[in-house]
């Protein structure tokens, strides 16, 4: 019972720690305020790598909470309506991230190509794709919020 609490109070920890991080992050406004294209670039490039990885930290948190089993619980007790397991419920959250991973990639390139071979072109698909990085934790948080703030 205790290696269940030390786990999931880690694993609420990490979640809370990387959120935190991830809207603490340079913010894409920041980077235009370098004094060129080239080094607003490099920036926001830093800042998108950033926030990847705390999305990637922030969903390894989230799935190892959906799959953290409570001590004694039985599977096998399906009741009238059944409950997805732990391993049911990480892939559905995995078929989520790949559709939405699907999402980030059109609408960055979108972005991308509404301004063409301009040299504000590729800044812009950065800054949009870290807009859309930290979106997509608040999204996370909000509807995993009762299992996450605990």
């Amino acid at each position: 019972m205790k290696e269940f609490w030390e786990k999931q109070k880690s694993l609420l920890a990490q979640a809370k720690r990387v959120f935190d991080a991830g809207m603490a992050g340079k913010k894409s406004g920041d980077c235009f305020r370098e004094k060129s294209t080239y080094a607003g670039d490099v920036c926001l490039e830093e800042a998108v790598q950033t926030a990847e990885e705390n999305l990637k930290l922030y969903d390894d948190a989230i799935r190892g909470l959906l799959v953290l089993k409570y001590p004694g619980e039985d599977d096998d007790d399906k009741g009238p309506v059944p409950e997805p397991t732990g391993e049911q419920l990480a892939a559905e959250f995995d078929r989520l991230e790949k559709v939405w991973r699907k999402y980030l990639e059109l609408a960055t390139e979108s972005e991308l190509h509404q301004f063409g071979n301009g040299t504000a072109a590729a800044g812009e698909a950065l800054a949009c794709h870290l807009m859309l990085v930290r979106s997509h934790m608040r999204e996370l948080d909000g509807m995993y919020h009762t299992m996450l703030h605990k």
